[in-house]
């Protein structure tokens, strides 16, 4: 009895050996010919599966809108931003076009409002030049021109490039995973970075500076003035150049180097 029943199992277990040798001969053969595409898709907090091109990128649009700040500039969305100082003011935004119909802009602060999630995907396809997997992730870019913003808010894990800066004071705070980069000058720089986020200013010449770092944050810095520096944690700040006097305060493991032992009051 032993015996069949291990004739039986050892003939079933052949029998699927074919037949799973036919259905991958088959499924190569369709492969080499027309080749395989799959989609998985996140729709809000949903994952599901499709097959073709479902994971194709969404159509791209771009809209203008009016600019409607005055001294202040904030994003409170993932996003890649670009400010540029010019005398025309206009805003532009382009990105997935269910993700730019609701961007907001009200009094200088750029948002999201609530509305159909932006979908994004990946999109498996595997033919006869091998497999290749895709992704339709797209953020938004938003290109700001204004002649007279002085303070830049940041919040969240955006990015907020700063273009032809030219004031005479500068305020830039970050909250969370954010970077800003700047170019320009100025007589007076005021910096919070609370959080992980990052900002690089080794190119925008200032005097002074007032810098606070709260948390992991890092920041590069170029002073040749006065700098006042504050970290709270294990924050960095690198000092592109080395300012007339330095002041620093340091809670924690954080660091300021301009290598020369710049951490010394």
């Amino acid at each position: 009895m032993i015996r069949k029943l291990f004739l039986f199992s050892g003939g079933a277990f052949l029998v699927a050996l074919v037949c799973l040798a036919g259905a991958a001969a088959l499924v190569s053969n369709e492969v080499g010919t027309k080749g395989w595409n799959i989609g998985l898709i996140k729709d809000g907090d949903h994952l599901r599966i499709g097959k073709g091109e479902a994971g194709k990128p969404e159509p791209s649009t771009s809209k203008t809108i009016a600019w409607t700040g005055g001294d202040l500039l904030a994003v409170d969305l993932p996003a890649d931003v670009v400010y540029t100082q010019g005398p025309a003011a206009s805003v532009t935004i382009t990105g997935p076009q269910s993700l730019v119909n609701r961007i907001t802009l009200d009094n200088g602060r750029l948002s999201i409002a609530d509305g159909p999630e932006h979908r994004e995907s990946v999109n498996f396809t595997w033919g006869k030049d091998g497999f290749e997997a895709r992704t339709s992730h797209q953020g938004a870019r938003i290109t700001v021109t204004a002649p007279n913003v002085k303070r830049f808010e940041m919040t969240g894990s955006g990015d907020l490039d700063l273009r032809g800066y030219d004031q005479p004071s500068i305020d830039i705070s970050i909250a969370g995973s954010g970077s800003v980069h700047a170019v320009g000058r100025t007589q007076a720089l005021k910096l919070n970075v609370s959080g992980s986020g990052s900002a690089d200013l080794a190119a925008l010449e200032t005097k002074d500076a007032d810098v606070s770092v709260n948390g992991s944050g890092d920041a590069t810095i170029h002073a040749t003035g006065n700098a006042k520096i504050d970290i709270s944690g294990s924050g960095n700040v690198d000092l592109a150049t080395k300012p007339a006097k330095i002041d620093t305060t340091i809670s924690g493991s954080g660091t300021v180097d301009n290598g020369d032992d710049a951490s010394d009051n």
